[in-house]
């Protein structure tokens, strides 16, 4: 059976980013496990060690700027393993259910401080990074006000 990947277009630290790790995802997801593998831009710290530099869409519990270790598992050589420290980054993650407001929603989300890391163009699905608990909770906030545009989670 072929892996199914998903993949970072646009990375929110892209010029920072020297490598490509892998985190398996789970059956924690709750979905059809649609992906097997999420594809993680990272910056290489030692043989094994990364610093994330992209917004996870479907791994739980990281964030960009986070350290983790990496070891082989399966048929690849870097998969994460496990945090080494925080980054003190909040990953969240919105779900479009109508993107009539798409462009509007995410410059008022990027006013706020975070950032926005789109899988694509108009993507419903998009990951953000508030990286301070000022922002975080004005996120929070702002998500609260919606309850049929888009559905929203906490990722870490």
């Amino acid at each position: 059976m072929e892996s199914r990947i998903v993949t970072h277009d646009f990375p929110a630290w892209r010029e920072k980013a020297d490598f490509i790790i892998a985190s398996r995802l789970g059956e924690e997801l709750g979905i059809d496990r649609s992906f097997d593998w999420e594809q993680l831009w990272g910056r290489k710290i030692s043989d094994n060690t990364f610093e994330l530099c992209c917004v996870p869409f479907f791994t739980y519990d990281l964030a960009l700027g986070d350290i983790v270790e990496t070891k082989p598992f399966e048929s690849r050589n870097f998969v994460v393993h496990n945090l080494v420290s925080g980054g003190g980054h909040k990953t969240f993650r919105l779900f479009f259910q109508v993107l009539d407001r798409w462009n509007e929603i995410l410059d008022d989300i990027r006013d706020i401080g975070c950032i926005v890391e789109p899988r694509w163009e108009k993507s419903k699905l998009v990951a953000i990074d508030a990286c301070r608990e000022e922002e975080s909770s004005a996120l929070i906030d702002y998500l609260k006000t919606f309850d049929q545009e888009l559905l929203w989670e906490n990722g870490n």
